[in-house]
């Protein structure tokens, strides 16, 4: 009986490796838009999709902490439309006008970050990254100086 529950329980942990993606690490680099500095990152994720962020440290020493989590394969679309009479009371003088659009990037997740400076810099960074790690984003932090990330 133990046998049967310990292949039972082999197979279960098999089957979810194989349909679950493994624990990945990203490298990532921040450029500072105002003074070119670059910054390294690296986030760990895990299964669910979320992420720990380090980076740094920075020319003044500072190193930041934080989380990242991201959506994968986000369709996004929008429509919109509307409609007049022009002379009412005479037939077929109705304006009818519609419009819509739909926006796709299969393959690409997007995904925000906040990082938190031990010396109380807080950046926030929206991203996008594909599955293979390769991605662009940018961010702002608490004094204003903007930023760009790439994966």
């Amino acid at each position: 009986m133990h046998k049967v529950i310990a292949l039972i329980m082999t197979g279960a942990l098999l089957a979810s490796c194989a349909t679950v993606p493994a624990d990945r690490v990203y490298n990532a680099r921040i450029y500072n838009l105002s003074t070119g500095e670059v910054v390294p990152a690296v986030g760990h994720t895990d299964r669910a999709g979320k992420s720990v962020v380090t980076a740094g440290p920075t020319l003044s020493g500072e190193t930041f902490i934080g989380e990242a989590t991201s959506i994968q394969n986000a369709v996004q679309t929008s429509s919109y439309g509307g409609s007049s009479i022009s002379n009412p009371g005479v037939p077929y003088s109705t304006y009818v006008s519609s419009s819509s659009y739909a926006v796709s990037r299969p393959g690409y997740q997007s995904g925000t970050a906040i990082l938190v400076g031990n010396k109380g810099t807080v950046m926030d960074i929206v991203y996008q990254v594909n599955l293979t790690g390769t991605g662009q984003g940018e961010g702002r932090d608490n004094k204003g100086v903007t930023y760009r990330i790439q994966f």
